[in-house]
Order: C-alpha cells, then sequence, then structure tokens
C-alpha cells in the first residue's frame, strides 16, 4: 500500500482541451504568417532539375521543356508561387514526365566513347586534308597521278602522320574528281546568280591527238567581274555544228540550260572559219537564238596576225626566213642531245648565261615568237 494516496468521491478527472480551439489557433496564425512572409525562388531547386529556369527580370520560375513543347500550363507562361510543393507537382505532372524523356536522354556527343570517336575522326580528316592538298597540287601543276605514291613517301619520311590509306595513283584520281566536281559545282552556282555572262572557248590537241575544246566564262555579279574555267570536252568534229551541239550537252549535263539559253551576251574566239565564220560560224549558230550576241575575235590573236602582217607587207619574205630560222634552231637543239651538249660547252667557256632555243608557233601568241627573238639574241646564236 501506498500510505500518501488517498481517494475522495468530489475527484474528477480533468476536461480535455478543445480540439476545434486549439486547431482554429493554429490555422489563423499559420495563415498570419503566410501574409507576412515574403517568399523568394530558391537555386537550390534547380539542382538535378534542369528544366527549371528562373527569370530574374519577370521573377517568375518556368519549365523550360513544356515551354518548348507549349503545353498550358503556369510553368509555361511563369510562376510567381515560390514553393516547393509547386515546382515538385509540376515535376509529378503527366505531361511534365512525357517531355522528360525526350528531353533528359543524355546527347551522345557527351558521353566519353563519343568524344573518343570524333577525337579519331578528327585526326582522320587532317590525314586526309594533307593527302586532298597534295593531289590537289598534282593536278594543277600536271603532274603525274605517279608522283602521288612518292610524295606520300617523303611526308611519311618528314614525320608527316598521313596514315596508310589512300596513298596510291587510284585515290588521288578519287580526290581530283571530288576536288573538280566541288569547284565545278561554285562556278555552277556563281554563273546562276549572275544576270548575264560571256563565253570564250579554245582548241587543244591532247598528247594522243585527240581534238578538245576548252570552254570559259567570264560573269559579271554586283560589279565584280570574274573569269572561270568551266569545261573541256571531245567534241564530234571541230565543225560549227558540232561544236554547238557540244555546248548544248555540257550546259545540259549541269543543269544549266535555261542560263545558257536567256544569259548569253558575249561569245569570244579565235578567228578560224569554224568560229568566226559569217554564214555558218558558230557565232552565227548562238546568235539565232539570241540576236542581242556580241561575237568578239580574240585580242592575243588579232595582236599576233597584225604583226605577221605589217611584216610581211614591209619586208614579205622577212617574216618566213625568220620563223624558218627560229624554228630550225629550236629542233636542232632540242633532237640532238650531242649539239645541245656542246652548246652548254660553249656557253660555259665563254662565260655566258645558258639559254636554249624556243619554240615557236603552234598557237597565236604573240609572247612566243617575242622570247624565241630574245634568246636569240642574247645567246648570240645566230653567230
Amino acid at each position: 500500500m501506498i500510505p500518501w494516496l488517498k481517494y475522495r468521491d468530489s475527484a474528477q478527472p480533468a476536461k480535455k482541451a478543445s480540439q476545434k480551439q486549439s486547431s482554429g489557433v493554429s490555422v489563423n496564425s499559420k495563415q498570419q504568417y503566410e501574409k507576412k512572409r515574403c517568399r523568394k525562388f530558391q537555386s537550390q531547386w534547380q539542382v538535378d532539375r534542369p528544366w527549371l529556369v528562373y527569370d530574374v527580370l519577370s521573377d517568375v520560375m518556368f519549365c523550360e521543356w513544356c515551354k518548348k513543347e507549349a503545353v498550358q500550363s503556369s510553368f509555361t507562361t511563369g510562376s510567381n508561387h515560390f514553393r516547393l510543393d509547386a515546382v515538385k507537382d509540376h515535376e509529378s505532372s503527366k505531361w511534365h514526365k512525357h517531355f522528360a524523356i525526350k528531353y533528359s536522354v543524355k546527347h551522345p556527343d557527351d558521353s566519353l566513347a563519343s568524344k573518343s570517336l570524333l577525337m579519331l575522326k578528327q585526326a582522320e580528316y587532317d590525314k586526309l586534308v594533307i593527302k586532298f592538298r597534295t593531289a590537289h597540287a598534282i593536278a594543277k601543276h600536271n603532274k603525274s597521278f605517279k608522283d602521288y605514291n612518292f610524295i606520300c613517301m617523303l611526308d611519311k619520311i618528314k614525320g608527316v602522320d598521313i596514315g596508310d590509306q589512300y596513298v596510291n595513283d587510284k585515290a588521288v584520281a578519287i580526290m581530283v574528281k571530288n576536288i573538280a566536281a566541288v569547284t565545278r559545282k561554285e562556278v555552277c552556282d556563281k554563273l546562276r546568280e549572275s544576270p548575264f555572262f560571256s563565253l570564250t572557248c579554245d582548241g587543244v590537241t591532247d598528247f594522243t591527238g585527240e581534238e578538245l575544246e576548252n570552254i570559259y566564262i567570264r560573269t559579271c555579279n554586283g560589279g565584280k567581274v570574274e573569269d572561270m574555267y568551266l569545261f573541256i570536252g571531245s567534241p564530234e568534229s571541230t565543225s560549227a555544228f558540232n561544236l554547238h551541239l557540244l555546248f548544248r550537252e555540257i550546259f545540259e549535263s549541269l543543269d544549266l540550260v535555261e542560263v545558257f539559253e536567256k544569259n548569253l551576251v558575249g561569245f569570244c574566239a579565235d578567228g578560224a572559219s569554224n568560229m568566226q565564220g559569217c554564214k555558218s560560224g558558230l557565232g552565227v549558230l548562238l546568235r539565232e537564238t539570241r540576236p542581242h550576241l556580241v561575237i568578239t575575235h580574240c585580242l592575243a590573236h588579232r595582236l599576233e596576225l597584225s604583226f605577221k602582217d605589217g611584216i610581211k607587207s614591209a619586208q614579205p619574205k622577212l617574216y618566213a626566213k625568220c620563223m624558218t630560222l627560229l624554228l630550225g634552231l629550236y629542233y636542232l637543239y632540242r633532237k640532238s642531245p650531242t649539239q645541245k651538249a656542246a652548246l652548254k660547252r660553249s656557253f660555259t667557256s665563254l662565260n655566258m648565261k645558258q639559254v636554249l632555243p624556243t619554240r615557236v608557233g603552234g598557237t597565236r601568241w604573240l609572247p612566243h615568237t617575242y622570247r624565241a627573238i630574245t634568246v636569240l639574241i642574247k645567246g648570240n646564236l645566230f653567230c
């Protein structure tokens, strides 16, 4: 027994506090606290939430992903309800989850494997750049494709990393073909942009004896005049009709038929009858559908012809004798190694600079004749 514990009839248990009253007090105090409280955007909410963006100027937060997809939500127009619960509610919404799959996928370029692959691709690209530059130099300077193998070996000896692929003459042929295709595309684009153009052509014979026709164009776009090489083709014959047919086929292959028909305003060629003939020349055929076409006789050819006519009018036999002498000297020393060696020894004994006769004729260019006469005078070859 506990001696101090006693029982009384009037004793009653204490009454519990009213639940309504206590909850009311807490609700009121919470509302008052919320009214006084100034909520602000918390930067830590953006951790692991790349979609959450805060606009400082407008003082709103929005979902970048849902905004891109034009979802109707307060987080697309901008919400100033700065509560973590609001952020979590939007994060768990149906549409946000749907687009989160699309935007949360890791970009392949960010992975380590992708970066390694890009580095390998860049290394291969750098090797190809060196090879393409070599191929371009070989084509531009009329070198044999066989020289490409030697240059690649030389690059390796010098320590240039060019790899082991595309180092043969077949590869350089493919490279040159692609370089030509890209260059031709640039020329065609300029030709389409230009409101008008003129055309210059001249015949040439390759080492097999096949007749070829070179085509050059001159464009003017925005006041800038450009001369560009367009194409080289082999006609069935050098007649005006076949040359005209070749031109149409070339422009058709380049998808420039409309440009050829509407924008051609000038034609330039040498004085041959198949080009400048007044009845059936190529210029006349082109002018049939282009009455405005301006036909020009090549100035370089006219200069050589005027020089020839001027000499013949003053001294009828002098020009023929001079040309015969220059051609005779050229072939004498070109076809005879013994004569060439003797000429070199003569220059050495006389302490003179060695000069060899150059060719005249072949093409109607006055500088060829001038150079041959200069060599003749400087080398005292007529003595």
